[in-house]
């Protein structure tokens, strides 16, 4: 109900003349709601089985472009250079919304470690039959007894800052999309989350984040199912 509310009196400013910075930065509002809510119908159905019969196509360099513009403004906060390595387009069967979530996590948790000045980067490579993505940090890494429990559900390393859901839910939503995630880290050499995922271009009806076009405005009904 409350996700409503938002997305409601967003979507009525979105109707108003604004200014081009304005309005890109209610795009990125509606967009960040409607990811919440898919998020908690997720955390609802943590433990129920995953299809793939509301899989698209998606491509994963467009999906980075969204994400990388979502997490800038807490980069520039903490000053943290975040570089993406965009290559050619990279397209699999997923469900953007989810692949969003796991990305957004993974970076927020590398900005948590950093805690400071450094650098995160991404970048994606065609590997045999799968897309591989990389998302490096300099942080200060983790020990092996970590990285062991670091995709338990509760176990957290924030202590009452985190939940220990994060990269629990993220492992759960890569294996549902036939994946792997995995990291490679040492203490005092920063870490690199590998995902890799099938790259199984279909004849099916591709996710592409809007492009906002000054003076264009979306109208959907505020309706969200949480």
């Amino acid at each position: 109900n409350a996700l409503t509310i938002i997305k409601g009196r967003t979507q009525l400013l979105q109707r108003l003349p604004l200014p081009e910075n304005a309005e890109k930065n209610l795009h990125l509002i509606a967009e960040a709601v409607d990811d919440s809510a898919s998020m908690i119908r997720r955390i609802r159905d943590f433990g129920r089985p995953r299809t793939a019969e509301s899989f698209i196509r998606v491509d994963v360099a467009k999906l980075l472009d969204s994400v990388v513009e979502m997490v800038r403004p807490r980069c520039r906060e903490q000053q943290v250079q975040i570089g993406w390595e965009r290559g050619a387009p990279l397209l699999l069967q997923g469900d953007p919304g989810e692949l969003k979530e796991v990305f957004v996590n993974i970076i927020y948790n590398a900005l948590d470690a950093l805690a400071g000045e450094g650098r995160i980067t991404i970048s994606t490579r065609l590997t045999g039959n799968n897309v591989e993505l990389r998302f490096s940090d300099t942080g200060p890494g983790m020990n092996e007894e970590v990285r062991a429990h670091l995709f338990e559900p509760f176990f957290s390393t924030k202590g009452g800052k985190g939940t220990g859901l994060g990269l629990a839910t993220c492992y759960s939503i890569i294996n549902g999309h036939s994946g792997v995630i995995e990291v490679e880290s040492e203490p005092g050499a920063g870490a690199t989350f590998k995902i890799t995922l099938p790259f199984t271009p279909a004849q099916t009806p591709a996710y592409e984040p809007e492009l906002l076009v000054p003076g264009a405005h979306r109208h959907q009904e505020a309706a969200l199912t949480v």
